[in-house]
């Protein structure tokens, strides 16, 4: 740490690397991309934590709705065939009845 701050559990200077409050942040900056390796108070840790796990939320919300849409879409399309197929099948049980009606000859 650049500044020393005082510690909110010990009410004296952040001992660093002496304190079990003290942690080790790795991962990626999600504006920039780089690689990130901090050493800071687990509470500094926590809202940086919270922040990430907000947009990886915001991120799943957004590829729910996405598949769910998707989905939406396919069972309208597969709807839609399924009704196609009902109404040739009404239509050729109509022909066929047609057809032995006037086999039979009753006239349509």
């Amino acid at each position: 740490m650049d500044k020393k701050i005082t510690c909110p559990y010990y009410k004296k200077p952040c001992m660093e690397h002496g304190c079990t409050h003290y942690v080790q942040l790795l991962g990626n900056d999600p504006q920039t991309g780089e690689a990130v390796n901090n050493w800071l108070c687990v509470d500094l840790a926590r809202i940086t934590i919270a922040l990430e796990s907000s947009n990886e939320i915001r991120q799943l919300a957004a590829a729910i709705e996405s598949f769910r849409n998707e989905m939406v879409g396919q069972k309208l399309i597969i709807d839609l065939q399924q009704l196609d197929l009902l109404n040739k099948g009404v239509k050729h049980v109509q022909n066929h009845d047609d057809q032995r009606n006037l086999s039979r000859g009753n006239g349509v």
